[in-house]
């Protein structure tokens, strides 16, 4: 506390930075269920059959994108809305943005699927600038386009189980597509030798076979809390309400990945303009090595996504930026390795591509400046995710459109045009620098006008005076007298009548002494007081095993379990009481009427 009284306990992000860890794994590997179908199918095409065939898989990557996009949209959109409502405690609606999801997502595959099928022959050309790649382009696209109803799916219940705390199905799921899609790879190259729509097919069976042990094991388990509910009963008027609002929710997001469609699609014509087959050869290699990144950068944006809705809906502003910190650092830490690989080992990327000797022995510095780039990459996407979650849409729209194409596609024709294949890298470091550049501006000038409300990049309020105490400790017997006592007296020091402070001490110690009892190991703990109005809201967010003492029924006085009831001492003196459990976290809400509005002076 920053006067008066000080509390013995601190405040630490280590239960939001464990649930980040927990859903980090699952994410990565959701982040790879669009993304590693391409890659993998670039290094075996690149191995087995030719740099040509892996350019021509590189150049609808596009289509691949602008897919990822569109279920981002979806994605971000009802896992943020999701959060949000999930942490106010409002179940329907979660299940209702669940649902919409679903449906909406399954519907734009199919759409996307019907629509490139028999149009694939015309949109060969406008993927590559290449004749010479026109037709094995077509052989995979062909087959491609019928991946796009599973994978899409598939994408979008990998974050919505981990949004449902869910996530080692998440990743057994895409674990059994990434497997299934390496191995028939090499069995449909190597021993069938069906060449490159081998490798297409390898893509779409291996979506369906993920997607499939995904909604098995979902819908059959009892421990889900998201539920199919029925959309079209409440009225048209209302599922469009409720589509918008996830798209409102995700359109920034979304643009970010369809930006880098656009942008992918420029970057092919430009390098074909300036480098020839050459060129687009080695620009695959590049976003080759982008695919390998984005996985590990979208696996962190999707984790942090769920935890920062859930926080700014409980509107634990200090927890978000601890939390933020915490994972630009890993995100920096992985980005540094990338980028210290390509610096030292470019040729080994070039040859995973299949580049001949005599061209990767040409482009070696070419992959060395594209690398630069991946930071403003890394940070940018981290950045927009962050933006859309927390309602800063205007601030997440100019960071997509300028990072991805309103800086990117004038600086790299124009320096492309001075230096070259050259000028091609360094006009999207140019992009990476203006997209933080002009967002760093926009945030300024929003603090600016915020009366002091906003202070920094993050762009969400400071905790005032209404934060009376915000501690984490280790749910012990011997700490739940000792942080009853600390409420109590730093409480009383900030004005709050004697009896509700008491009474806080109180449920908070119960509530530690149970937690302690019920859970084998130590369980984190982090608690809140604040004052709204004439109420006190103690908030208590705990990662033991579920439990929700509105629903407690008591053991027999006289029966074998009955150790002393602190569940029913703490009912006995709580006001209002809230349960939810959001993101595999207790979250418990306990409202304490005030005599009277207290000073909190002095």
């Amino acid at each position: 506390m920053e006067a008066g009284r000080i509390t013995r306990y601190t405040k630490s992000n280590a239960l939001v930075n464990k649930r980040f860890r927990a859903f980090l794994i699952p994410a990565l590997l959701a982040a790879m269920a669009t993304q590693m179908g391409v890659f993998f199918d670039g290094i075996i095409m690149g191995q087995l059959i030719d740099s040509a065939a892996m350019a021509s898989a590189s150049a609808c990557q596009p289509l691949t994108q602008f897919a990822a996009a569109l279920t981002v949209l979806i994605s971000t959109g009802s896992v943020g809305l999701i959060a949000v409502a999930a942490g106010n405690g409002k179940r329907d609606e979660a299940n209702r943005a669940f649902s919409l999801a679903f449906y909406v997502t399954i519907g734009l595959g199919l759409v996307i699927s019907a629509v490139l099928l028999p149009a694939a022959r015309s949109v060969v050309r406008l993927l590559t600038p290449v004749p010479e790649l026109w037709e094995s382009v077509h052989a995979y696209l062909h087959i491609l386009v019928w991946r796009f109803p599973f994978c899409m799916l598939l994408m979008l219940m990998a974050d919505l189980t981990c949004a449902d705390g869910m996530e080692k199905l998440s990743t057994a799921a895409v674990s059994i597509q990434q497997l299934t899609n390496i191995i028939l790879d090499y069995v449909l190259i190597r021993f069938l030798s069906l060449g490159i729509e081998g490798a297409a097919m390898a893509t779409v069976f291996s979506d369906i076979a993920g997607l499939g042990f995904m909604l098995w094991r979902y819908f059959a388990s009892k421990q889900r809390t998201f539920r199919l509910v029925g959309v079209l009963s409440s009225g048209l008027k209302k599922v469009f309400r409720g589509i918008g609002q996830i798209a409102k929710s995700g359109v920034a997001t979304a643009s970010g990945y369809a930006l880098v469609a656009v942008r992918v699609w420029f970057l092919m014509r430009i390098t074909g303009d300036a480098g020839g087959s050459d060129g687009t050869e080695v620009l695959a290699a590049c976003l080759l090595f982008l695919t390998l990144l984005s996985m590990f950068s979208g696996g962190i944006n999707q984790s942090v996504l769920p935890l920062v809705g859930v926080l700014f809906g409980e509107k634990d502003y200090r927890s978000i930026r601890m939390l933020m910190r915490y994972v630009s650092r890993i995100l920096l830490a992985i980005v540094g390795v990338s980028v210290l690989f390509a610096m030292i080992f470019p040729q080994v990327i070039l040859a995973a591509a299949g580049l001949t000797q005599d061209l990767a022995a040409r482009s070696v510095n070419d992959v060395r400046l594209y690398s630069v780039s991946l930071t403003g990459t890394a940070f940018t996407f981290l950045m927009i995710y962050y933006y859309t979650t927390v309602s800063q849409t205007t601030a997440a729209g100019i960071l997509a459109w300028t990072e991805g194409l309103l800086a990117a596609i004038p600086g790299v024709w124009l320096f492309s045009r001075a230096f070259g294949m050259t000028g091609v890298w360094l006009g999207l470091i140019f992009a990476e620098i203006a997209g933080l550049a002009v967002t760093g501006l926009y945030a300024k000038h929003v603090c600016a006008k915020s009366d002091g409300k906003l202070t920094d990049f993050y762009l969400i309020e400071k905790n005032g005076s209404e934060l009376l105490y915000d501690v984490s400790i280790k749910a012990t017997r011997e700490d739940a007298a000792g942080i009853s006592a600390d409420v109590i007296g730093i409480l009383t020091e900030k004005g709050v009548d004697r009896i509700p402070a008491e009474k806080a001490g109180i449920v908070l110690e119960e509530t530690a002494v149970n937690l302690a009892r019920m859970n084998k190991k130590p369980v984190d703990m982090d608690v809140r007081v604040l004052e709204n109005g004439n109420e006190m809201v103690l908030a208590m967010r705990d990662n033991g095993i579920p439990f929700n003492p509105v629903e407690y029924v008591p053991p027999e006085r006289d029966g074998p379990d009955f150790r002393g009831d602190g569940i029913m001492v703490l009912r006995s003196v709580a006001g209002r009481i809230d349960y939810s459990l959001v993101l595999a976290l207790n979250q418990t809400t306990i409202t304490f009427m005030l005599p009277e509005k207290q000073s909190r002076e002095g």
